[in-house]
């Protein structure tokens, strides 16, 4: 399986999110973190409020596109090939 023949797939998805959550899933992709409300974070990726993070991580994070690793405490996308995606879309 290669990105390219998901590029469909991870699309639709983007299209079910706000822009709020696609930034945010964006953000996570690109720099996993245990510090999703950190001021320098939410700068770094154009993050606008916490109660903002806090509605669209309750939803990405409920869709299973993203979970805090038990091993890290980091919010990370679930699937690497979706995580790639998104991190080269954002270049």
């Amino acid at each position: 399986m290669t990105i390219d023949s998901e590029k469909a797939l991870f699309e639709s998805i983007l299209r079910r999110l706000t822009a709020a959550q696609t930034i945010l899933l964006t953000a996570i992709a690109q720099e996993p973190t245990k510090k999703l409300y950190a001021a320098d974070y939410m700068k770094r990726h154009g993050l606008k409020s916490t109660g903002g993070i806090q509605l669209a991580l309750d939803l990405i994070a409920r869709e299973d596109l993203i979970e805090r690793r038990e091993k890290t405490e980091k919010w990370d996308v679930v699937d690497p090939l979706f995580k790639q995606w998104l991190q080269n879309r954002a270049l």
